[in-house]
């Protein structure tokens, strides 16, 4: 049971409504389900899993001071297409021949039998591997100059490393080592899919190191036909232009975060288990939908909401909609969310807050955001995966900044007053 504490709104002046308590409970302490091509594990307690991850990145580290494995191991990061960052699977990978030799020599160096080792391996969630920060994939060459880290949970870990004679390291969670460091994280990567031909590999050194995918430049590079791509027509409807986002949601052991913005309901009559995200934009979409945000500042053109589904939304509830970042790191363009639970928050604070119009300040006549919901969000017990809500976009208007380059400030608030900005996100509407 986990209590969610509001504080009354008290927006540009208005006279706050008092205090509310409100209690929702969601099982989160095992997921629901395996990502797409996830092995089964043993749901151990946490200290549990922290001692077994621990005990694979010492054994990893020491596996890899043989030469010919590093290399091994390199280059078959070099050849993964399944993201920019060369990542691999590692319940699959030790499967393959690659595997066998990796767990052969932990084996070896760590005096415990492959049975052991596969033991541990069924106590830890299922985990990916590759090096996250691209100076290091773009300048290692399969040397001795590596270190191996672990991160299990987002916030509440801090990486584990060792050196390749199995010495633990202390290591930043702001801050990556000059080192370059192979990471073991959880699984945020569907292994099923791979990039499509608009990816090229970059700054690979003449294939003597990994390198970083990047899409195609027409402009520099020789690009092939990729075909499809989204309509020469642009489509009306709400566009983001920019975004600044000052927390990613990602510590730098699990590299580029996977930034997406969701057009979420608030609330549809007769149906309050139904809070869901109408829309999403992200690097897994595709055409108009599509963009990138790999650092804090992004700015280009992405359809979040056609005018048609606007015309939808706003029949459906005169509550309006949300629009909102999130940094997805379960399934692409997909939030795992409790609804019964979102539902029964959402029922408890429209029973008790009446004029809803208090917490509106719209965009314009269809753009509903509000700083009421960031509440719910950030209280975020109903959230079942690693997904990090990065932020509601408030008008600016509402929240009196003076800021020129955008429209909303992006609000993360863990109560009903506005305060606590997570950056700044520019909206625009076009054919209407």
């Amino acid at each position: 049971m986990r209590s969610i504490s509001m504080a009354g709104c008290r927006p540009a002046g208005v006279l706050a409504l008092g205090m509310l308590a409100l209690t929702a409970c969601a099982d989160v302490s095992a997921p629901t389900s395996s990502p797409p091509g996830a092995a089964s594990y043993t749901v151990a307690p946490i200290h549990d899993e922290r001692a077994a991850l621990h005990e694979l990145t010492r054994a990893f580290a020491l596996a890899l001071r043989d030469p010919g494995l590093r290399q091994r191991v390199k280059n078959d990061l070099r050849e993964s297409r399944h993201t920019p960052e060369h990542k691999l699977a590692l319940n699959r990978y030790l499967k393959g021949e690659s595997g066998g030799i990796l767990l052969a020599k932990a084996s070896s160096e760590t005096g415990r039998s492959r049975a052991d080792l596969l033991a541990l391996i069924q106590r830890v969630r299922p985990l990916e591997f590759y090096l996250p920060v691209p100076a290091h994939r773009e300048s290692w060459r399969g040397g001795a100059d590596l270190l191996v880290a672990s991160l299990l949970e987002d916030g509440s870990d801090t990486p584990e490393g060792f050196t390749l004679a199995g010495a633990r390291v202390g290591l930043s969670s702001d801050l990556p080592p000059e080192t370059p460091v192979l990471a073991l994280v959880p699984v945020e990567t569907d292994f099923s899919e791979t990039l499509d031909r608009r990816y090229v590999n970059r700054n690979d050194r003449g294939g003597q190191t990994i390198g970083t995918y990047s899409t195609c430049d027409v402009n520099t590079d020789n690009c092939e036909d990729t075909g499809g791509g989204g309509p020469s027509t642009k489509p009306a409807g709400l566009y983001m232009t920019f975004s600044y986002i000052a927390d990613l949601g990602e510590p730098w052991l699990k590299g580029a975060p996977e930034i997406e913005a969701h057009v979420h309901t608030y609330y549809i009559p007769g149906d309050l288990t139904t809070a869901k995200s109408l829309a999403c934009a992200g690097e897994q979409a595709s055409g108009w939908r599509y963009f990138d945000q790999n650092s804090h500042t992004w700015s280009g053109e992405v359809l979040l909401f056609t005018k048609a589904q606007i015309e939808t939304a706003n029949g459906l509830s005169n509550d309006g909609y949300n629009v909102m970042l999130w940094e997805d790191d379960d399934s692409p363009c997909e939030l795992k969310l409790n609804n019964t639970t979102l539902g029964s928050t959402l029922r408890a604070i429209r029973d008790l807050v009446v004029a809803v119009s208090v917490f509106v300040i719209p965009t314009d006549p269809e753009i509903q955001a509000r700083a009421l919901v960031a509440a719910v969000y950030e209280n975020a017990s109903w959230l079942l995966s690693d997904d990090d809500w990065l932020g509601v976009a408030v008008d600016k208007r509402y929240t009196g900044d003076t800021f020129t380059d955008a429209t909303h400030r992006l609000e993360r608030r863990d109560d009903f007053t506005i305060g606590s900005p997570n950056g700044r996100v520019n909206l625009v509407r076009y054919g209407f």
